[in-house]
């Protein structure tokens, strides 16, 4: 039925062009993609503020943001992969965004560099660790928030978005400058314990760096229950369940 979907499509006031494997256009086409997640994303942000969205696929976050944030707020979107940072672009434009978005086509790490991004049989499943995707890969330039946000010109962060298929880990050690200065910054992070541990990393490690970073208070995103406090690390193992069957 993804298939069926047209591009562009319009969903909830937004247009967006999509790849023809897309698997997630229908759920979005019907304004059911993620709607907790959804939601939250759009009820924390107000005019004026900055949202970084890490892993930003075609833009459906990015584009609720810019929404939220404009005229004067600033969404920076990391994409790496080439045909779905193409379409990004296109759906900023297509949105009227382009004075709010800036678009990086580059992978989040904890270092500078090149790196190689493996690109998933399944759409929005892209990797730097080819375990947790597929062989067939692209180079591709690695930076870190620090550096970026810098070079942006943005001191702090009011929220960030990060699904990068195990490798939040990773994107997390560079940004201690930027996290020490936004003592506001929320993050809503993807959680899919086999895909850290195909990365190489630990679930324990993951969040031994937020509690670096300064991080204390712990929400999971249920759709039954809302958002469901944590106390990690005791939660850890729940959430680890949780993570697992949802």
């Amino acid at each position: 039925l993804n298939g069926l979907v047209p591009t562009p499509f319009h969903a909830g006031g937004l247009t967006l062009y999509k790849s023809p494997s897309s698997l997630f256009s229908l759920d979005m086409a019907l304004n059911r993609y993620e709607p907790a997640t959804t939601r939250l994303i759009t009820e924390s942000l107000t005019a004026g503020m900055t949202f970084v969205d890490v892993g930003a696929h075609i833009g459906w976050y990015t584009l609720h943001a810019a929404r939220r944030v404009q005229p004067h707020g600033r969404v920076v979107a990391f994409e790496p992969a080439p045909e779905t940072a193409r379409l990004l672009r296109s759906n900023v434009t297509a949105n009227h965004f382009d004075q709010v978005v800036t678009v990086v086509e580059r992978a989040v790490a904890a270092e500078e560099g090149l790196g190689r991004l493996y690109l998933g049989n399944e759409d929005g499943r892209n990797s730097l660790f080819q375990a947790t995707s597929g062989s067939n890969g692209v180079s591709v330039e690695l930076i870190t928030l620090d550096r970026c946000m810098a070079d942006l010109g943005i001191t702090t962060i009011d929220l960030m978005k990060i699904d990068v298929e195990g490798g939040e880990t990773l994107a997390f050690k560079g940004l201690r400058r930027t996290a020490a200065a936004s003592p506001g910054l929320r993050i809503i992070m993807e959680f899919v314990p086999s895909h850290v541990q195909d990365a190489g990393l630990t679930t324990e490690g993951l969040f031994e760096v937020l509690r670096e970073l300064g991080f204390v208070r712990y929400r999971a995103i249920t759709e039954e229950q809302g958002l469901m406090p944590l106390d990690l690390p005791r939660d850890l193992q729940r959430l680890t369940d949780y993570a697992a069957t949802h």
